[in-house]
């Protein structure tokens, strides 16, 4: 908490700063409590890839599947678990996580399939971006002309 005081010290009312930052102070603390965002940061580790149909294997009898991970926006990884909020005592932090059930071929690396939003009374305050690893192109007729190749023992 902060305050600054302008103007005060007039000579009838020197003693009213004082009293008006406790009472201001004693507010906040007993209504405000920190909370720090690696409480409730989203384990990573909790996505799985994602099944992209239409896309390329090395072997056609096994599906294909995108790796993702998360960006975080406009922070560098490591300063996100050491930030946090002064909230309401009956607000929380609450996350929110959209992604892709399934993509269409071909894929870029680092395209967009999904965000992590963190919201404080249904606000956005933070987002984190899901996005693809790799490339996936397409099935197209020279890859089916390999497997078939494949298939028979040829290449």
């Amino acid at each position: 908490f902060v305050v600054a005081l302008l103007a005060c010290g007039w000579p009838n009312n020197k003693t009213y700063k004082w009293s008006d930052t406790k009472a201001l102070m004693n507010y906040g603390i007993e209504n405000y409590e920190y909370h720090r965002f690696e409480e409730v940061l989203y384990d990573s580790s909790k996505l799985q890839p994602i099944p992209v149909l239409g896309g390329q294997t090395d072997n056609f009898d096994l599906p294909v599947y995108s790796d993702v991970e998360v960006r975080r926006d406009d922070a560098p990884p490591e300063s996100i678990s050491q930030t946090g909020l002064l909230l309401k005592k009956d607000e929380e932090i609450q996350v929110d996580v959209q992604m892709e059930k399934e993509l269409i071929a071909p894929v870029s690396s680092g395209t967009e399939v999904g965000r992590i939003r963190y919201l404080v009374d249904g606000q956005p305050y933070r987002v984190e971006y899901i996005l693809t690893t790799r490339d996936i192109p397409a099935i197209n007729y020279s890859w089916c002309f390999l497997q078939v190749l494949k298939r028979y023992g040829i290449y």
